[in-house]
């Protein structure tokens, strides 16, 4: 018996999918299903911050003022775009993808992309968290725990 888990990793860093157990006998299509499940959650991850259909909390008026000056784009997640733009499903191995953003630099500010993305998703003592994986998380956990059952494997999401 082989299991299906999805796990919180690290500060919510993004999301990790795991399948455990006898690799030998897992079916041809199991690293598909990991990854499709990553894919499809940053695409509803993106749909998200492009529709802007969370309730955050607004911008500062500064930071409305300073995004108009630089001619930024105005809506929260997307000043420069190069965030967003760099959330993809990572694979880590044959059945394990990340889904969230890279370790890179954030070139606009020289930040690491993945202290941007905690600092948004998280908050900080000026910025307001704005959730944008932890929703999207959540509200896929039915159609991700059936899609892993129909293809034969215990699922569960663990926080």
């Amino acid at each position: 018996m082989f299991g299906f888990h999805v796990r919180m990793d690290d500060g919510w860093k993004g999301f990790t999918m795991h399948l455990q157990g006898a690799i030998a006998n897992l079916p041809k299509d199991a690293g598909k299903v990991v990854e499709e499940g990553a894919r499809h959650a940053v695409g509803k991850v993106v749909e998200s911050i492009d529709r802007q259909s969370r309730r955050w909390t607004p911008l500062s008026p500064y930071w409305l003022r300073e995004k108009e000056r630089r001619k930024w784009d105005l809506r929260i997640l997307l000043a420069t775009h190069f965030y967003r733009n760099h959330m993809d499903a990572y694979k880590m191995d044959k059945y394990k993808w990340l889904a969230g953003v890279p370790a890179i630099t954030h070139e606009p500010s020289g930040l690491p992309i993945t202290s941007i993305y905690h600092f948004m998703e998280f908050g900080t003592g000026r910025i307001p968290a704005r959730p944008h994986f932890r929703p999207v998380v959540w509200e896929m956990k039915p159609a991700m725990l059936k899609i892993i059952s129909s293809k034969g494997f215990k699922a569960r999401v663990i926080r």
